[in-house]
């Protein structure tokens, strides 16, 4: 709405609505609900070619419900925010960490590193960690926390990678078929 309110033409938008697919181009996309402070916040699961990519950022916590809908998916974009230690000890009133760190808040690389481990399988490949705090989290961090619980759930074939604020993230071509490696089969 806040289009419109600033004159962005009616016919150049489309409206959707958590739960009900749609198609942009070639892409199939699937919105789910997130659990965020803001007016209904959303992920999303893009498909085509017979590859999934999950996007989910801006996640104070990560229900079953969002787990199920990144299963199963090539590449995941997931909200790695703070570290727990930077955060505690960082310089922001009281009340904003109680925000970051409430279930509407903002994921933490360790809850980040748990998602992930909780829904990898065989056909994730590569992560791309997001919305890491400039003041509350280093990269090596999140990093560190994610391979570790990767590796731990027998999937160290992933690649983690790093997104930007400034500048292009790696980009991977997913024409080639999905990877097939040693990440159990069953994983759930």
């Amino acid at each position: 709405m806040a289009l419109f309110e600033r004159g962005a033409p009616p016919e150049l938008m489309g409206f959707f609505r958590p739960g009900r697919l749609f198609s942009l181009g070639p892409f199939d996309v699937h919105p789910f609900a997130i659990p965020h402070d803001a007016l209904d916040p959303v992920g999303f699961i893009l498909a085509a070619g017979g590859h999934r990519i999950g996007i989910a950022t801006d996640l104070g916590s990560a229900p079953d419900e969002l787990q199920a809908m990144l299963r199963g998916c090539r590449a995941l974009v997931i909200e790695s925010n703070h570290d727990a230690d930077l955060l505690a000890n960082g310089t922001r009133p009281l009340s904003l960490k109680r925000r970051i760190r409430s279930a509407v808040g903002h994921l933490s690389n360790d809850g980040a590193a748990a998602l992930l481990a909780a829904v990898a399988s065989h056909s994730v490949t590569d992560v791309f960690l997001a919305h890491l705090s400039q003041e509350c989290n280093r990269p090596e961090h999140a990093v560190a926390a994610t391979m570790r619980a990767l590796r731990e759930r027998g999937c160290a074939h992933v690649s983690v990678r790093l997104t930007y604020a400034d500048r292009v993230s790696d980009v991977v071509d997913y024409h080639a078929e999905p990877n097939s490696s040693s990440c159990p089969a069953g994983a759930k």
